[in-house]
């Protein structure tokens, strides 16, 4: 039983089925935040392209880390790698289905995202991934993921969807910090200089936690100034509260359940609990 449990839960979270549903709820978030009809087309779109890209990002990966080809996750990639293509050859597919129903300002608005998510995954730099150039990971990670969720939905720029992005923006940071920390040796051994190398874990992760702490401030702004609601502020601030456990608790020992499953779980957490709120 625990044997089928497990392969159930690899199923889940190597198939990048997780993550994807964390982006649509995130999505879903967006809409309700903004009190605008959910466009159903985008948030499918939203869940099928993430899957591809992270489908594709851990077929190249493995091209790259050999040496760690026979530990932790990448055996398990290693051991469902022909599956894996057929999610990623999947959901690609049903990516370019969605992407041809999505409007025209969608589509230019995510030009920039675009360009930077295949530059990241593919190494067209000289046999270089984006990712692979010091201290940029973390920064492209929270800034495709917020301008994708956040800025393609509302058609106009103000004051509320500027301050929106910035905590989307720094919430992203802080949950990416401890992946570098997973990714610790990882990256050293391809010589991959992270925050992790230049600050160390324990400041790294004291720079989570005051990101989100500032998250905490910029949200009592936006209350006070009626740009959110009590129940988006009371949602936020729980997801930040888990965030902020799951963070002080990250080390290089902990499974990539911790961090795909738990970190990148609190993506769609904060959905979850603000339309709990909201309905309840």
């Amino acid at each position: 039983m625990l044997k089928q449990f497990k392969a159930l839960g690899n199923f889940y979270l190597y198939s990048s089925l997780h993550i994807a549903i964390c982006a649509m709820l995130l999505t879903i978030e967006s809409y309700l935040l903004l009190k605008i009809s959910i466009e159903w087309t985008y948030i499918f779109f939203m869940g099928v392209s993430t899957m591809a890209v992270y489908s594709a990002h851990r077929l190249v990966g493995m091209s790259k880390v050999r040496a760690f080809n026979d530990q932790g996750r990448y055996k398990i990639i290693k051991t469902f790698r022909n599956h894996i293509l057929v999610y990623f050859i999947i959901s690609f597919a049903l990516s370019v289905f969605y992407f041809f129903f999505l409007d025209f300002r969608q589509i230019v608005l995510m030009v920039i995202p675009g360009l930077l998510t295949l530059s990241y995954i593919l190494p067209i730099f000289n046999s270089k991934r984006l990712r692979d150039f010091p201290l940029i990971k973390i920064f492209l990670i929270a800034f495709v993921w917020s301008w994708l969720s956040l800025i393609i939905i509302l058609p106009e720029v103000n004051q509320k969807l500027v301050l929106l992005f910035l905590e989307r923006l720094l919430f992203f940071i802080a949950i990416t910090i401890p992946f570098d920390i997973r990714d610790y040796y990882v990256d050293k051994s391809i010589e991959v200089k992270t925050l992790i190398h230049g600050l160390g874990i324990k400041k790294s992760k004291s720079l989570a936690l005051l990101l989100l702490f500032f998250n905490v401030c910029l949200l009592i702004f936006l209350l006070h100034a009626a740009l959110i609601d009590t129940s988006y502020f009371c949602a936020l601030l729980i997801a930040y509260i888990l965030s902020s456990i799951l963070i002080a608790q990250s080390n290089t020992q902990k499974s990539d359940y911790y961090f795909s499953g738990f970190l990148d779980g609190m993506i769609g957490l904060r959905c979850a609990i603000y339309a709990l709120i909201i309905n309840f």
